[in-house]
């Protein structure tokens, strides 16, 4: 199977905005081309309250959720965000764990609103940049396990972990397993693993699976039916569609080294993503 044929949902994208705003014109380029080129025909889009106006009823294949500052912001943002149009918001460098009492009457209004819950969990890139500086977070915060209490106070919460909560696979797997609303994307290609020291000049890069998410998926643990095709790439100006380039080979090969199913593979590009964000209220055609 070609993966690049396959319909797609991609549940992972951020917004590169700011000086990088698209016009209306430029943005409907660039998703015709991840249409045409990587069958992406839908794009959960993350965008801070600042930012979200430039993305609102700009093209019918963005689908917004709301980036909201957990410290800073207030359920009553996020209340405002579902009437403006998302179906999600995106939670990540939170100033104490997710699971504090301080952060449940943000989940609390996601349910009321019926929202969709995204988490970034796992080690977060960026380290000594100055917005991590000031919150002084830490990966810790944001360990897979955190969503246990989450999802259990909040059992009908739509919740989504990104990247599998790496390098915490083992946690992530075993919350797919136990809670039902909760879920994880696969996104920066989590499934593959490359050594580039080990690389030979000129040889040409393979992705093999990561040896801990194959046992995982070997020993039934890891639950591709709630596991979603993510990107974690951005919408910007200049870029493209360079960034499918990337994700694509290092999602599609490992899934194959895998031996995943034609059913499983359907699943995670597209069924269940579909299912998830209808539940929320936007329509998938």
């Amino acid at each position: 199977m070609d993966h690049r044929k396959a319909r797609k949902i991609d549940i992972h994208v951020h917004w590169g905005g700011g000086a990088r705003a698209k016009a209306k014109e430029d943005l409907a380029e660039q998703m015709r081309l991840h249409r045409e080129e990587y069958g992406i025909e839908k794009m959960v889009v993350f965008a801070s309250s600042a930012e979200l106006d430039q993305i609102l009823d700009k093209h019918p294949d963005i689908i917004p959720f709301l980036h909201i500052d957990m410290d800073e912001e207030s359920p009553g943002r996020i209340a405002e965000a579902r009437r403006q149009g998302c179906y999600g918001v995106k939670f990540i460098l939170p100033m104490r764990r997710y699971d504090d009492d301080g952060y449940l009457p943000l989940y609390e209004e996601c349910a009321k609103q019926n929202m969709i819950a995204l988490f970034h969990t796992g080690v977060v890139a960026g380290a000594g940049g100055e917005k991590q500086r000031h919150k002084r977070t830490s990966s810790d915060f944001m360990r897979p396990s955190t969503l246990d209490r989450v999802g259990r106070v909040f059992p009908e919460l739509t919740i989504i972990g990104a990247h599998i909560g790496y390098p915490w696979y083992n946690e992530a797997a075993a919350l797919q397993r136990w809670h039902k609303n909760i879920y994880f994307d696969g996104s920066t290609a989590q499934f593959h693993y490359v050594n580039d020291k080990n690389r030979v000049p000129g040889e040409t890069r393979q992705f093999p699976a990561a040896l801990f998410l194959k046992m995982l998926y070997q020993t039934g643990d890891l639950h591709l039916r709630k596991t979603l095709f993510g990107s974690d790439t951005a919408l910007c100006v200049g870029r493209g569609t360079g960034c499918m380039d990337w994700c694509l080979p290092r999602t599609q090969q490992p899934i194959e080294d895998m031996g995943w199913t034609q059913a499983e593979v359907e699943d995670f590009y597209w069924n269940t993503s579909k299912t998830l964000l209808e539940k929320a209220g936007c329509t998938i055609e």
